[in-house]
């Protein structure tokens, strides 16, 4: 009877504490990532940029090596790049005569492709042909730009005079470095007809000032092979041709490049819109809510670290975006078309499955600029 009570009593026990670690997991997982956030959120001193520029040259170069050393299989992990067209339900071929506008869809860094699945049907529906451009996402965002750049001549070939750029994360940097570079020129390429006509860009999730979690990108990286594997597309060299991580260093805060790209004036002529995305489940009142939580099952001597604690949260949670952009960095001086929606840096944009009902927050709104730029024709 003694040794069933004691276990009950163990067992209760146990119980409870069970509970208490339930309550305390959020507190010490943020103790954890409050420093990693601090640290990445610091600017970069002047030794730190001279690491980071040697580390990606040598990034550079070792992958012209390993192209140099296997030509033909670098060749054949290359072949995925360039456009595609969507046919209403799925991706197809570019075909031969694209109309005289288009939408041009930029994904960002390490995307496997399904960024557009939700928006992609919803622009065809409403009579705009869309077209993907996908690259080496993993290289340096200038040579990102310049292929960008040379591959919107086919488009003016095959018949598109004017076009709408919707680019997500990444790609959003990608399109600015085209259409500002002094050395890429857009627009005396543009003024010479070689190229469409950019009448707007929209830019969705887009990192303006980096992203301190471009640290962590060999995890999206592993998820782009992945994919790419599943769909029976992967290959050996994959990784390498689709760039050697030297996006990583341009998304940065503070990187050279970021740094170059803000200092230049907007484009001319282009309707520049911002979206960003909201996730944050911190709201004040859920943290008083944790914090009161807290201070009631940790000892006293803890308090004042709750209080610490929580303070540093609200400084973060008006700027933590949509779980991968603060919402600081999506924000331009001068661009007055900014635009919030409930969603992380995916669900903004895009649903998790093709037989979902639900509509991305962000996906009206883009059929609403490009609206605006080419209004539908009143039908007699």
């Amino acid at each position: 009877m003694n040794v069933d009570l004691r276990s009950n009593r163990v067992i209760v026990a146990s119980l409870c504490t069970l509970r208490r670690c339930a309550k305390l997991w959020p507190l010490l997982l943020l103790i954890l990532l409050i420093p990693i956030i601090r640290t990445a959120a610091r600017a970069a001193s002047p030794k730190t940029l001279e690491r980071r520029s040697k580390g990606k040259a040598r990034r550079t170069k070792f992958r012209a090596f390993v192209r140099e050393q296997f030509p033909a299989a670098f060749t054949l992990g290359e072949e995925r790049f360039g456009w595609r067209s969507h046919g209403g339900t799925d991706w197809v071929a570019l075909p031969d005569s694209l109309g005289p506008k288009a939408v041009v869809l930029i994904h960002g860094v390490d995307e496997p492709g399904k960024c557009w699945m939700s928006l992609a049907p919803e622009l065809v529906r409403n009579g705009f042909p869309a077209c993907e451009f996908r690259y080496p996402n993993d290289q340096p965002i200038r040579d990102s730009s310049a292929f960008l750049m040379t591959s919107l001549e086919e488009l003016r070939t095959r018949g598109t005079e004017e076009i709408v750029i919707v680019a997500h994360s990444m790609g959003g940097l990608v399109s600015r470095e085209m259409l500002t570079s002094p050395v890429l020129d857009y627009e005396r390429w543009r003024n010479d007809a070689s190229l469409p006509v950019v009448r707007a860009l929209i830019m969705v999730g887009t990192p303006n000032h980096g992203s301190a979690l471009a640290h962590f990108r060999f995890m999206a990286e592993f998820r782009d092979q992945w994919g790419l594997f599943i769909k029976g597309e992967g290959h050996l060299l994959n990784g390498l041709a689709d760039g050697a991580g030297e996006a990583k260093y341009d998304l940065l805060p503070g990187s050279p490049f970021l740094t170059e790209l803000n200092a230049r004036p907007h484009p001319k002529g282009i309707s520049l819109t911002v979206l960003a995305g909201i996730a944050s489940p911190l709201t004040h009142d859920r943290l008083d809510k944790m914090a009161g939580t807290w201070t009631k099952t940790l000892p006293d001597s803890c308090r004042p670290m709750v209080t610490d604690l929580k303070d540093e949260l609200l400084k973060l949670t008006g700027g933590i975006g949509d779980g991968a952009v603060a919402l600081t960095s999506t924000r331009l001086e001068g661009v007055r078309d900014h635009v919030t929606v409930n969603g992380n840096h995916l669900s903004m944009i895009r649903n998790v499955t093709k037989r979902s009902t639900r509509v991305p927050p962000a996906v009206p709104v883009v059929l609403k600029r490009v609206q605006a730029i080419w209004p539908p024709t009143p039908q007699k």
